[in-house]
């Protein structure tokens, strides 16, 4: 849903079904009970059910800019978050989804291992309590890699000054090693693993895959040019080797009923993300395809 994010939901709903879309993921906002009344949700529900998509995966809220953030230090603010969470999880559990990709946070520290510490807790504690509501509704909770920097989710301005040097700042849950911190308080934990996320922070990505094995559950796969998340479809740089990534999935046993789901940005305009978003289906009909003729 991401090609179509700030475009009406329903309406994108229709042109995903026309372009030949079948799968799904549904986008954070169209399960944040901010932006989404029940009413609206309910005709949501229905157009879906309508077009026959079938939506397998859900984006959690996430937005620290909106308030949600379950590492947070302050306390008013991870309660506000899991709220909002846990309705999520309640849409999502309507619609029928297997997955639900959940950022373990938003907030960048100071390098503090104090701070560090304190975070990773917090997310910890909140895993844990999403972890059990997700499996009692039958939906398999997926803590997700993240970006590590600053800045790294829009385009560089050619022609802003140069920033300051800015103190170094580090994200909880952005490495294979802090996602496995939750896993060894999570025995059963899940990962959603991000392709593009993993590209930004210059990490090896069959290496991280390998290391997160069969935890993995879900997939966001996409491009970019090292320097930002641009979401872009696979295929289109020559930053990934699909069929190595392909491989190392089947090696660390990627479950058969998970799905090969790609991540991709809007356009700048309505016709642009039409566009892309074909390119996104038929990127997905060459990655099932190799996915099938891979050993």
């Amino acid at each position: 849903m991401l090609p179509f994010v700030w475009f009406d939901a329903i309406d994108a709903l229709h042109h995903l079904k026309e372009i030949g879309a079948q799968c799904i993921e549904i986008a954070p906002r169209d399960v944040d009970h901010r932006y989404c009344s029940e009413d609206r949700f309910r005709e949501y529900e229905k157009t879906v059910e309508t077009l026959g998509l079938e939506p397998v995966q859900v984006h959690l809220p996430y937005r620290g800019l909106e308030g949600v953030d379950i590492g947070n230090l302050n306390d008013h603010i991870r309660a506000y978050s899991l709220e909002i969470i846990l309705r999520a999880i309640d849409y999502a559990h309507r619609l029928g989804v297997r997955c639900a990709a959940l950022h373990p946070g938003s907030q960048e520290a100071l390098e503090d291992p104090h701070v560090h510490q304190r975070i990773a807790r917090h997310v910890i504690d909140s895993c844990r309590t999403l972890h059990e509501y997700a499996s009692g509704k039958g939906i398999i909770l997926c803590v997700e890699n993240m970006l590590a920097g600053r800045d790294k989710n829009k385009a560089p301005d050619p022609h802003a000054r140069p920033p300051e040097p800015a103190e170094k700042t580090y994200r909880f849950g952005s490495s294979a090693e802090d996602l496995l911190q939750i896993r060894e308080a999570i025995s059963d934990i899940s990962f959603c693993y991000d392709t593009g996320h993993a590209l930004v922070n210059r990490q090896d990505l069959i290496a991280e895959i390998r290391k997160l094995g069969p935890s993995i559950a879900a997939l966001h796969l996409n491009e970019n040019d090292a320097v930002w998340d641009q979401h872009l479809p696979p295929w289109k740089t020559d930053t990934v080797d699909w069929q190595e990534v392909i491989k190392v999935l089947k090696e660390i046993g990627y479950p058969e009923q998970g799905y090969l789901n790609l991540e991709i940005r809007r356009g700048d305009t309505f016709a642009e993300s039409i566009a892309i978003a074909r390119e996104g289906v038929e990127a997905g009909k060459r990655m099932e395809r190799l996915y099938t003729e891979t050993a």
